[in-house]
């Protein structure tokens, strides 16, 4: 950055979505700077699961594998088994092709940040934006500094304030508040003396149009629970607290359970403005139905940065071309995820999910295909077309 405060991309938050866009631009020799409020390390609400695709997509950006992910200290558990249970017992048990694995958000994002850095960005911690100029390209700092950029990529989370600066200068629709889910999570100690489970479960019907979920660690236990906001009774602590009394645990001996909001379904049609791009959650991709962002956050980090590379002479036409890049990867996706959410809570709910069971049992190798990412969504068409 010159001493006038200019530079070519200016990236807001530093997070997966950010690092990665700021990573691939300055691997390009793009003149790049990354500002994140947060002083890294700093710790993350997150369940912190890796799918398939999100391994893959990694792969693709930082030439890095699960092995090389484990040495660095990313990775620290994985698992091939599974469990989708209900209010009242395990559903199914079974075992994966490709074990899911899990991270600790407070390293990973960190380790992501330090690899932008490495590649030539530079990093501006414990400053947040205040303000946005759209016309004129310029973002103000909690200290006053001004700083200039051809391009901006807001990737500043669910309450992004470059999105909510669009959305009241008139530049973009505000993202739907119906989209937003509330969540619940807290992680303890696994030598806590409860019999806890070694893989992954995945539980239904303990809150309306939502979820929980029981996540292991090498030393610690992670659950939470998530529910689409203005979906009625029971509250999501009272949820929380009757699965977690479902694995013969006591919510009062738990450390508190912290809550942020978390994009649901509320992608945004048209993620930013020109030379103005929005990532990540601050442009509501997050998959709809289990609620996965890890992968949808570097992926559209690496699908920002290719639009500036492309249109870094004609930076007005920035967002034409990244919403092109986005359209099949992320939100054909996204789209057929939501569909099928809806279809989930509103229809199998009544029968306390017992005929999602039959159809995984069904259709294993499919539905595993198309949460890790090696088979679209899209491909239930079919049978929404057949039988509903």
């Amino acid at each position: 950055m010159n001493g006038s405060g200019d530079c070519e991309v200016l990236v807001i938050g530093g997070g997966p979505a950010g690092a990665t866009a700021a990573y691939t631009l300055a691997l390009r020799g793009i003149e790049v700077v990354l500002v994140e409020k947060a002083r890294f390390p700093r710790p993350k609400l997150c369940g912190g699961l890796l799918t398939w695709k999100t391994i893959r997509v990694l792969g693709e950006i930082f030439q890095t594998g699960p092995e090389a992910l484990r040495s660095a200290g990313l990775i620290h558990y994985g698992s091939r088994k599974f469990a989708i249970r209900n209010t009242c017992r395990d559903l199914i048990r079974g075992e994966l092709d490709y074990p899911f694995h899990f991270v600790d958000r407070r390293v990973y994002d960190h380790y992501w940040l330090e690899r932008a850095a490495r590649a030539g960005a530079e990093v501006i911690m414990g400053l947040g934006a205040v303000s946005l100029d759209a016309a004129g390209g310029e973002v103000r700092l909690e200290d006053g500094r001004r700083l200039r950029a051809r391009f901006i990529l807001g990737a500043d989370g669910v309450s992004s304030r470059v999105r909510t600066a669009l959305a009241r200068g008139g530049y973009i629709e505000a993202a739907r508040s119906g989209g937003l889910a509330a969540t619940l999570e807290t992680s303890f100690s696994r030598n806590s003396g409860a019999d806890l489970p070694d893989y992954p479960v995945i539980a239904f019907g303990f809150i309306p149009w939502g979820y929980a979920w029981s996540f292991p660690g090498p030393a610690r236990q992670v659950v939470g629970i998530c529910g689409l906001r203005g979906q009625g009774r029971p509250s999501i602590r009272t949820g929380f607290d009757r699965f977690v009394r479902s694995m013969a645990l006591s919510p009062e001996e738990l450390p508190p359970a912290k809550s942020r909001p978390l994009p649901y379904g509320n992608f945004m049609p048209t993620p930013g403005y020109g030379n103005i791009l929005l990532l990540g959650d601050a442009a509501g991709l997050v998959e709809p139905l289990l609620g996965e962002g890890i992968y949808y956050a570097h992926r559209s980090g690496q699908l920002a940065a290719h639009a500036v590379w492309e249109t870094r002479r004609r930076p007005q036409t920035a967002l034409a071309h990244y919403m092109r890049l986005l359209e099949r990867p992320v939100y054909h996706e996204l789209k057929y995820a939501r569909l099928w959410r809806g279809l989930m809570y509103s229809t199998l709910s009544f029968f306390n999910y017992h005929p999602l069971a039959l159809a995984i049992k069904a259709a294993q190798k499919a539905v595993e295909g198309t949460i890790n990412g090696w088979r679209s969504f899209g491909w239930l068409r079919s049978i929404r077309r057949n039988f509903f």
